[in-house]
């Protein structure tokens, strides 16, 4: 509470005083108006003849205005309008909450609004603004800055061109070369808003963030500062070491460095020149992992070639680069040398290792291979081996729609070491040869010059090495318990020319394109 001293009273008995002097004009409010009372002050002066319109007013200046009080050392109180003026240390309190300081200001009692400048501070339980101008309305709860200002809020310094802050919900709006520090981040936009006891930011335009282990960049969201987590929409953008994450809307958490994506989801590895499109993402850099899923699509490029991955679901894991990448469901490689489908996949970065699962096919050239598992490993991103563990399959048609086939428990299937002009065409980049373990069939068709059918070669084997010329069986080695019957086109029959197991998918093959 503000005491009243002798001089209030002096003051008080001279105002009464001044009355036949004509003054009761200029005391005259609007209805519904309260009058500016002088509380306090050391001295008091009015000259009719000087200034007929004001009082001046010196020394411990206390002025009150229904439940905000001006203190100053000097003041200018005009009764007609309403209005004060004040000059040097200007101090207004306003509810016992909001204290405005100054070097000068202007104070309107009927439209409760003041204009003060010269070393500015707004200063209230949570808050302080500092700045050169501002102009508070006291029936709003609103304070105004456009020469810039910087604002303190807990840990977190606010600074603007322009701001209206309401003292009252606590909220800030922001335009223009807003910068947020804080020992944790700095966050720089063009357009927000702020909420000083929340503390929360809400994006309206362009925003970045800067954090230790990332930078962000969106075009709307909200920010929750003392959680350091965040909802963003509108083209955002998230910047890690070696990754960079683009979406339409975004969930973050900064301090787990974990972030959910959704819709038009961009994953790029910078350091494995690894790209990854999908609908949704959830991607946990602290704990090593991220999954994609929804029209999900990974891309691989090495210096020569590149490699995609289609799935619903992809599964990636990781430290400081990739460790493995996981597929489900509908899985699709596609590589112009070779192209597979099956229903899971994973791939081992740092062996350049991918394992086919449950009912796998891989095309490469005319070739279909199949398996129970089908395990692929490349080198410098051509195809090296394949390895098939067991019930290994590889049937391809000849010109004429015939399939030779080779079947058997554990096969392993070796490219050519050398680039191959012919690489991505018919011919793939060029079955070396292949070796089978244990058990073993096949059947060929033998054709002449002329592509005439000469007859079915029917062989079973122990162990079997078969080399291939530009992409068809041309020659074959078997080791032993060998069994071995050519059958002329006119002793032939229907069971001799598939072998148990035989499926053709040339439907399921995906594009290259």
């Amino acid at each position: 509470m503000l005491n009243l001293n002798r001089t209030s009273v002096v003051i008080a008995l001279i105002t009464c005083l001044i009355v036949p002097y004509g003054l009761t004009a200029q005391t005259e409010t609007t209805p519904n108006k309260t009058e500016i009372q002088l509380i306090q002050a050391d001295r008091w002066f009015y000259s009719k003849d000087l200034n007929a319109n004001s009082q001046f007013i010196v020394g411990n200046v206390i002025l009150q205005h229904d439940s905000a009080y001006l203190l100053c050392d000097t003041a200018l109180l005009y009764k007609a309008t309403n209005t004060v003026e004040a000059y040097s240390n200007v101090r207004i309190i306003d509810n016992d909450t909001i204290n405005l300081y100054g070097d000068y200001l202007t104070y309107n009692g009927n439209t409760k609004i003041a204009y003060i400048r010269g070393n500015v501070r707004l200063v209230d339980p949570s808050t302080t603004l500092i700045t050169s101008q501002l102009t508070f309305n006291r029936n709003t709860h609103t304070a105004y800055y456009d020469s810039g200002a910087t604002i303190t809020n807990g840990e977190n310094k606010l600074v603007s061109v322009d701001g209206i802050y309401n003292t009252s919900t606590g909220d800030l709006s922001f335009h223009k070369d807003i910068v947020i520090t804080n020992p944790d981040y700095i966050l720089k936009s063009d357009t927000m808003l702020y909420n000083v006891d929340r503390k929360v930011v809400t994006a309206i335009d362009s925003t970045t963030i800067f954090n230790k282990d990332n930078t962000m960049f969106c075009r709307s969201g909200k920010y929750y500062l003392e959680t350091d987590e965040g909802a963003f929409n509108n083209s955002v953008e998230i910047h890690y070491d070696n990754y960079i994450l683009f979406s339409d809307s975004l969930y973050y958490e900064n301090k787990r460095v974990y972030a959910e994506g959704y819709e038009n989801v961009t994953v790029i590895d910078t350091t494995n020149k690894i790209t990854s499109w999908s609908d949704y993402i959830e991607f946990n850099k602290e704990d090593g992992y991220g999954f994609i899923s929804g029209n999900s699509k990974v891309r691989y490029l090495t210096e020569k070639d590149t490699m995609y991955i289609l799935a619903d679901t992809i599964r990636a894991t990781f430290d400081s680069t990739l460790i493995d990448i996981s597929a489900y469901n509908h899985v699709r490689l596609i590589h112009k040398d070779f192209q597979a489908v099956c229903d899971s996949l994973v791939a081992y970065r740092a062996d350049s290792c991918v394992k086919l699962f449950n009912s796998p096919a891989l095309w490469t050239g005319k070739n279909q291979i199949t398996g129970d598992t089908v395990i692929l490993y490349t080198a410098d991103g051509k195809i090296d081996k394949l390895h098939i563990p067991s019930s290994g399959f590889i049937a391809a048609k000849d010109t004429l729609g015939s399939i030779n086939q080779i079947k058997g428990n554990e096969i392993s299937i070796y490219f050519k070491k050398h680039d191959n002009e012919n690489a991505g065409s018919e011919h793939g980049n060029g079955i070396d040869y292949v070796a089978i373990n244990g058990n073993n069939q096949v059947v060929y068709f033998l054709r002449d010059d002329n592509n005439g059918l000469i007859g079915i070669n029917v062989v079973s084997a122990n162990n079997s090495k078969i080399i291939f010329v530009e992409g068809e069986m041309r020659d074959f080695i078997f080791y032993s318990d060998v069994k071995s019957d050519i059958y002329p086109t006119d002793k032939s029959n229907p069971s001799m020319e598939k072998l148990d197991g035989l499926m053709w998918r040339e439907e399921e093959r995906p594009s290259i394109e």
